[in-house]
């Protein structure tokens, strides 16, 4: 048992030495690579940012495209002749596009129109049929 203890007691000196002797090169080694790792970090902070950015003008064009499809469902509820149950409203980065179905032409033009006259459309596409009842 004796030989095993010094054994193991050699084992333990042995290693203490060595990580004693070598620890300052291995704190210098990782303070090294924390350098390049903080360097690399800095350098992808402008590629976040812009991908930060791109994905707050995403939320933004969605924000303005519902804003958009409920301002001409209101108008759509409010006018007499047009029914805003009958018409789909659409908007995709402001083009709108309108579906379902009208009872005449003219309320075709007048639905495309109500659609036109709202902050942020570009353009109404029409879908409607006509469907007199």
């Amino acid at each position: 048992m004796k030989p095993f203890t010094s054994f193991l007691l050699g084992l333990v000196i042995g290693g203490v030495a060595i990580w004693l002797i070598s620890s300052p090169r291995v704190r210098e080694d990782i303070k090294t690579e924390a350098v390049a790792a903080r360097d690399k970090a800095a350098e992808k902070v402008p590629e976040v940012k812009a991908a930060l950015e791109k994905a707050g003008e995403k939320v933004a064009d969605a924000t303005a495209d519902a804003r958009t499809t409920g301002a001409i469902k209101v108008k759509l509820a409010a006018d007499p002749d047009l029914s805003a149950l009958q018409i789909s409203v659409d908007t995709t980065a402001g083009m709108v596009t309108l579906a379902g179905r009208v009872k005449s032409p003219e309320l075709v033009d007048k639905a495309v129109n109500l659609a036109k006259s709202v902050d942020g459309v570009r353009e109404v596409k029409s879908t409607l049929q006509v469907n007199p009842e």
